[in-house]
């Protein structure tokens, strides 16, 4: 359904909040994303369910009150039941649109009006109920407890960009590997010093001769008879990656002249490569940063989640600029992988969240339970 005002939606929104105010007086988020005030508070709670509600004390000058038991869908402190105008998947974000129409969310919307409370889609022109307060949510990327939050794609949610997230550390590379015998505008061989390295397979990441644009090809080995890419106009290649270990030692070359670029040691599965920690990955739905710790200008590649949420990788890189910090050109929800086998090697390169800190209006409530994965249904404090 259209809603006919944004007015009376908030109109319904402040009487629904009116009459919880009535009921449980004073409440507010606190620092680990729990509702509560000076008559009513919150002293226990698992990920699945609060279970403890506290009446008639004060958590600030140790005045005990009255324990009570409670789920947490009976403590929504907003509930609405409402039209959906598209589909709104199971615990996502509803928003309402410039028509008035009520969608699922979007990215760092200002708009949201509540999340669908059921473990089950519902389709568009169906009724959805709409909650707030201690409601259940689906990540788009990792989640720190405790942590504000703001909308992501398709409902999802995501950590809101403050003070304390801004210029975070995604990951601090090794040294560079300072990859000689670039192809510049050559093809890519690689071959084993073990005839029996017939079961892998490598991928070459590289740019094409001239462009920073990341190139990414997969190929299989065949023991100690090279085998050449099929593109043969490689740039400079970035890193190498093989889907199981080797038992020799593959030798990464350019193929006219047969010079080395890199080698991968037996056991070892890339050359190159850098992968942040699950619970560092976040961007944010932001571009992050790159910067190195002397003078390099090399560039480095990223491998990274779309802020559109497909769920298919993607590729972009970005010219190093010495010390000054530089931002990447694309926004992204996660950063997955980091090539910097180009980079010379006195060179460690960092990759950071974006520094500026973004709009207090994009938040929407706090994480109650953390997650390193995407995808993770988790419990928050949902206060809009």
């Amino acid at each position: 359904m259209k809603f006919t005002t944004l007015k009376n939606l908030t109109l319904c929104v402040a009487l629904a909040s009116l009459f919880v105010a009535m009921l449980l007086p004073a409440f507010q988020v606190d620092a680990q994303g729990i509702r509560h005030g000076k008559y009513h508070y919150v002293t226990a709670f698992d990920r699945a369910y609060l279970k403890t509600l506290t009446l008639g004390g004060d958590p600030y000058n140790g005045t005990a009150g009255t324990a009570v038991s409670a789920t947490a869908p009976g403590l929504n402190t907003t509930t609405l039941s409402e039209t959906a105008d598209g589909i709104i998947p199971a615990y996502r974000l509803a928003e309402v649109d410039s028509s008035a129409d009520l969608v699922v969310g979007t990215l760092a919307s200002q708009s949201i009006v509540g999340a669908n409370l059921a473990n089950a889609s519902v389709a568009s022109a169906a009724t959805i109920k709409l909650g707030s307060g201690y409601v259940s949510l689906v990540s788009a990327a990792p989640i720190t407890a405790g942590r504000p939050l703001k909308s992501a794609d398709n409902g999802r949610v995501i950590g809101l960009l403050d003070s304390t997230a801004a210029g975070a550390t995604i990951d601090t590379c090794a040294a560079g590997i300072a990859y000689t015998n670039q192809p510049a505008d050559d093809g890519v061989e690689l071959v084993s010093d073990d005839a029996g390295d017939t079961t892998q397979t490598a991928t070459v990441i590289g740019t094409t001769n001239g462009g920073g644009v990341i190139v990414v090809e997969t190929i299989a080995l065949d023991g100690t008879t090279p085998v050449s890419t099929t593109k043969t106009d490689w740039g400079i290649i970035m890193a190498i990656k093989l889907d199981a270990s080797c038992d020799g030692t593959i030798t990464i070359r350019e193929a006219s002249a047969d010079q080395a670029i890199t080698t991968i040691l037996t056991t070892v599965l890339s050359s190159g490569v850098a992968i942040p920690d699950a619970a560092d990955q976040s961007a944010y739905g932001l571009a992050p940063q790159i910067d190195a710790t002397v003078d390099s200008t090399i560039l480095v590649g990223l491998r990274y989640q779309p802020v559109t949420g497909t769920g298919t990788a993607l590729y972009q890189s970005k010219a190093l600029n010495g010390t000054t910090a530089v931002t990447v050109d694309t926004a992204a929800l996660t950063i997955e992988e980091i090539y910097f086998g180009a980079v010379e090697a006195d060179e460690t390169v960092l990759v950071t969240t974006n520094p500026t800190e973004e709009d207090e209006h994009n938040r929407i409530g706090k994480a109650v339970d953390g997650t390193t994965s995407t995808g993770a249904t988790i419990q928050a404090a949902l206060s809009i």
